[in-house]
């Protein structure tokens, strides 16, 4: 009897421990699955246009063009407007002419 209760209480232990180790597996590979292999969204579902303030220089630039070559229609706001002029047309350029890009001029830090 207290060789089949404490083969119990090792089984129930083990499936405890099998469990906890099997939910951290599972967590592991749902992290790397929404952060690698699945597929892209399609940003197109949530409308035609993109707003990307700061889109002169580094991430807001990069952003633009990445969005750009999406599809995704522009309205690029910045503080300089020969800068602004400038980016809408390297993204024409390098992207399409289908993409409609519109610009406004505006500090948003005011």
């Amino acid at each position: 009897m207290a060789m089949h209760l404490h083969f119990v209480a090792v089984l129930l232990v083990s499936i405890i421990g099998f469990i906890s180790v099997l939910r951290s597996f599972i967590g592991f590979f749902n992290w790397v699955w929404f952060m690698f292999p699945r597929p892209p969204k399609n940003l197109k579902t949530y409308g035609s246009w993109a707003v990307v303030t700061g889109p002169t220089d580094g991430i807001g630039k990069a952003l633009a063009f990445d969005l750009a070559s999406k599809g995704l229609n522009l309205l690029l706001v910045g503080r300089d407007p020969s800068k602004l002029e400038s980016t809408s047309e390297e993204i024409r350029r390098r992207c399409s002419d289908e993409i409609e890009i519109k610009t406004v001029v505006a500090d948003l830090a005011k």
